[in-house]
């Protein structure tokens, strides 16, 4: 089952885009058999990729883009002609996301199982038992619907494209990083918390970029940690301390809902900033040593601050620090006001 899903993402991965039907192809050629020994199990591999989301169906290849409301009033841009360009740079970019925005899927499409996953597996044109034979007209109308139905089928196998849904993956990375970053910062077990509930957000299908999360109540936090393989063995009692840590006022990674008495918010946004800024600070600190990233750390935040206060309040020699600072801003990672 894994080796199966992950040589389809593979195929996807490599080619960009394909049919159903060219990827039972290429698993056939892979392993050898035949399409028809290898179709049920493929696309029952398939089936559950798509609806994890690791696998979505390609936009249209020509979008038809509605026209411009030929009312609206035209922006007129003055000024120098690097601002004219910059203004039609803009514009161009607008058109573009017009385009990409009328190619995109609707929500309810990009995840639709092909006919022949919906509907069971075509049969052979010519080989049905189950034909009425009551009546004449019956039979009739029932052979077009069969030919409807087959004809469906092929079409989806052999014409939708499908890709791999990268926004899925970012989205399973980003929880997998917020949970570690907050299980080294806190603790172990404030990590599978958090693991547990950016889990049990994925059914309310958040966007990639989303600063915070739907609101969770805590029989759903209990359950998802409960169902976690690593919170299975946390009390009732733990699980609580954990949720308080977070979401306290010194740390703030959980917001109480006010309006929703026993549920709480992820604040994503903040423990992705807190998550970069750590990291930012132990690259400063393997290249450059302690002293410069404590240094670094005071200017991120205070914002500004002149040599002599920088030298005061970092508890660095003054002739070191005009030489870290240096070394900092000629590498990129300081700037001068």
């Amino acid at each position: 089952m894994y080796m199966q899903s992950e040589s389809l993402l593979e195929g996807l991965l490599e080619h960009g885009r394909l049919t159903l039907e060219q990827l039972i192809q290429r698993a056939a050629a892979q392993s050898g058999k035949g399409e028809t020994d290898i179709q049920g199990p493929l696309k029952e591999t398939f089936s559950g990729l798509v609806r994890s989301h690791f696998i979505e169906r390609c936009p249209v290849p020509e979008p038809v883009l509605p026209p411009r409301s030929e009312n609206a009033p035209k922006k007129v841009v003055r000024g120098s002609a690097r601002s004219r360009k910059a203004a039609k740079d803009t514009e161009e970019e607008t058109e573009e996301q017009r385009v990409i925005a009328a190619a995109a899927p609707l929500e309810g499409e990009r995840f639709l199982l092909p006919s022949s996953m919906n509907y069971g597996m075509p049969t052979e044109r010519g080989n049905d038992h189950n034909m009425p034979t009551s009546k004449a007209g019956e039979k009739r109308k029932y052979e077009c619907l069969k030919e409807d139905s087959w004809m469906s089928t092929v079409t989806d196998d052999k014409e939708v494209l499908w890709r791999a849904n990268y926004e899925e993956f970012v989205r399973r990375l980003r929880h997998k990083a917020c949970a570690s970053y907050v299980g080294s910062r806190l603790d172990l077990r404030a990590g599978t918390v958090l693991e547990a509930m950016l889990e049990a957000t994925m059914i309310s299908g958040s966007l990639v970029k989303q600063k915070i999360s739907a609101p969770l109540s805590m029989n759903a936090i209990e359950q998802a940690v409960l169902e976690s393989k690593e919170g299975r063995i946390m009390t009732m009692d733990r699980i609580q301390a954990s949720l308080d840590q977070m979401a306290s006022d010194s740390v703030g990674y959980l917001t109480r809902a006010r309006e929703m008495d026993g549920q709480y918010i992820i604040n994503m946004h903040k423990i992705l900033v807190d998550a970069r800024k750590s990291e930012v600070e132990a690259i400063v600190r393997k290249r450059y040593g302690i002293e410069s990233c404590r240094i670094f750390k005071l200017l991120a935040m205070k914002g500004q601050l002149e040599q002599k206060q920088i030298s005061e309040q970092a508890l660095v020699d003054r002739k070191e620090t005009l030489e870290l600072l240096y070394k900092l801003f000629k590498d990129g990672y300081l700037q001068m006001q």
